[in-house]
């Protein structure tokens, strides 16, 4: 293969095509598989724990008054932190999108302008592969990544429950009570 100009051309547009392609898609449809695969294999681990534990009737009595009582904390001050930073990451992404696109186009017409290179011979092979990939991409995670179990709920019970055996343990050292 000879190493040309139009070929260099070829792969900085293919690598800018799938660069934006892959940030569009994260935050499209990456970010909503990811999100259904965390709540489910979340809910999914807690029916299983909380049946499993709740399946001791002197636990059940013991527990109810306290959970009937439970109220979860305000979670709202981290859930603010957790969208600032994502708005952060967001915005970092748009910027890197808009560089990236305009770059490759400001690129590209130079090249083809100075070199006399056909603007369509350039991209439409690059949107051919761009198609390609997004497809790969998209059934990729749609079928394999969205069925693949990330964490292994064995460990996560033994060590929920080594948490809660240490809990309820009583105190190794006396607890001097000063009057």
């Amino acid at each position: 293969m000879i190493w040309s100009l139009e070929f260099f051309i070829h792969i900085f547009i293919s690598v800018t095509f799938i660069s934006i392609f892959i940030c569009i898609f994260f935050f499209t449809y990456a970010t909503r598989v990811e999100k259904t695969i965390v709540i489910n294999q979340t809910n999914d681990l807690v029916d299983e724990l909380a049946g499993s534990m709740l399946n001791y009737p002197t636990v059940k009595t013991n527990l109810k008054p306290y959970i009937d009582d439970w109220k979860p904390p305000d979670m709202s001050a981290q859930d603010d932190k957790v969208t600032q930073a994502n708005k952060v990451i967001v915005d970092k992404a748009i910027y890197m999108i808009g560089f990236s696109a305009t770059t490759m186009l400001v690129f590209l017409l130079l090249l083809a302008y100075i070199y006399n290179i056909s603007f369509y011979s350039i991209i439409i092979p690059n949107l051919i592969i761009l198609f390609l990939v997004a497809v790969t991409e998209f059934c990729f995670l749609t079928f394999i990544a969205a069925n693949y179990i990330s964490f292994d709920p064995n460990y996560i019970r033994y060590k929920i429950l080594n948490v809660l055996k240490e809990f309820g343990k009583p105190p190794t050292t006396p607890i001097i009570v000063s009057s």
